[in-house]
């Protein structure tokens, strides 16, 4: 896969093999603004450029997305996404790809440049 097909720069062998389309999956996706803006999809890194984070650079790169609302929900009840909000997205084909990550809930998302997520959300009531 080119590099450029990415929404961010990517390091080798990533997205991982065995990472698949979501082919109309839906995930929940914290959000930081409601509505959400291009800033509420970006990754860890670049969000925290330096932060030294116990987890692949790869899944550093990703985007966290869950499979279980009530799991999303509970996350905005703790720490620092206490003021973030939920976006529910239908991920059709070809916007990137999926892999479990993490727990059981958690999916990271290497989502295509091609791909503008604030065309496919709806915000959750809390």
């Amino acid at each position: 896969m080119s590099e450029n097909e990415w929404s961010e720069p990517l390091p080798e062998n990533c997205p991982p093999t065995d990472a698949a389309d979501p082919d109309d999956r839906i995930f929940y996706r914290l959000i930081a603004t409601n509505p959400p803006t291009p800033g509420d999809f970006v990754s860890f890194r670049i969000l925290f450029p330096a932060k030294v984070i116990p987890e692949s650079e790869c899944v550093v790169r990703a985007l966290s997305v869950h499979d279980d609302l009530q799991h999303a929900k509970k996350k905005t009840m703790v720490g620092r996404f206490q003021s973030y909000h939920v976006a529910e997205m239908t991920l059709p084909k070809g916007c990137g790809l999926v892999k479990k990550t993490r727990s059981r809930h958690h999916w990271s998302w290497w989502m295509r440049k091609s791909f503008n997520p604030l065309n496919h959300y709806k915000t959750v009531e809390q």
